[in-house]
């Protein structure tokens, strides 16, 4: 099966077309004609190939038949016009290289919930790595690390880099009602300008809960809410 597709320089490139569900790794950068994803995720064909590609990916882990770890899961990489920015139906967003948000109700036990969404924008230089750790408040304890796939990036590019991190990789031992927010963080002191999550079930949600996110990086947290908007398969 095909695992990754590599569709860089192309500088002719406008639109990714529907991908193969066994892909976990897309890379698009130094494409400048490439569209940016669509206003309306729902409609847009390279969002709902890489969705179709994390429930797959999801349900190998389940039955066993792929393996998490540092080195594995689904990134996009992608750039061209405006493609560099975080879309504006991502549910969370913060400037700066970190971002912090609250669990869904009884996630842990939930087998609609099926992760999150990473996003963030870079500029020039890669950041060094992609970190996640689950709080009861505030502090933080880290449950997956990610860097390799980062190191591989050229430098000079301004790229947004999706990364999907299934929730059911997360270890029995926080698996619990205490455990109520996550953060992600993609290396300080890189050219990470803004970062970007969104939690997304395999099915549609009537619970569209309020989540918390920071504006600006270095300073006070501050608690800001707003009404969740739920991606579905």
């Amino acid at each position: 099966m095909l695992k990754r597709r590599y569709m860089n320089h192309c500088p002719m490139l406008e639109e990714i077309l529907e991908l193969s569900s066994s892909l976990r790794v897309i890379h698009a950068y130094h494409c400048p004609c490439l569209k940016d994803l669509s206003p309306d995720p729902t409609v847009d064909i390279l969002w709902s190939s890489i969705l179709n590609s994390f429930k797959l990916y999801i349900e190998n882990l389940r039955c066993k038949k792929e393996t998490y770890s540092s080195t594995s899961g689904i990134h996009v990489v992608v750039k061209g016009g405006r493609t560099g920015l975080i879309p504006e139906w991502v549910s969370d967003k913060s400037m700066g290289c970190e971002i912090k948000i609250e669990l869904p109700k009884k996630w842990y036990k939930d087998d609609n919930f099926l992760g999150f969404a990473l996003f963030f924008h870079f500029v020039d230089s890669p950041p060094p790595h992609c970190q996640f750790s689950i709080s009861q408040g505030d502090q933080f304890i880290l449950v997956s690390a990610h860097s390799n796939f980062i190191k591989k990036l050229e430098k000079g590019l301004e790229s947004l880099v999706v990364f999907f991190f299934p929730q059911i990789v997360i270890p029995n031992e926080y698996r619990s009602r205490w455990w109520k927010y996550l953060k992600a963080c993609i290396g300080r002191n890189s050219g990470v300008k803004s970062v970007g999550m969104h939690i997304l079930y395999a099915q549609a949600r009537d619970d569209n809960k309020k989540r918390s996110r920071n504006d600006k990086p270095g300073a006070e947290e501050e608690s800001h809410h707003k009404r969740s908007r739920q991606h579905v398969f």
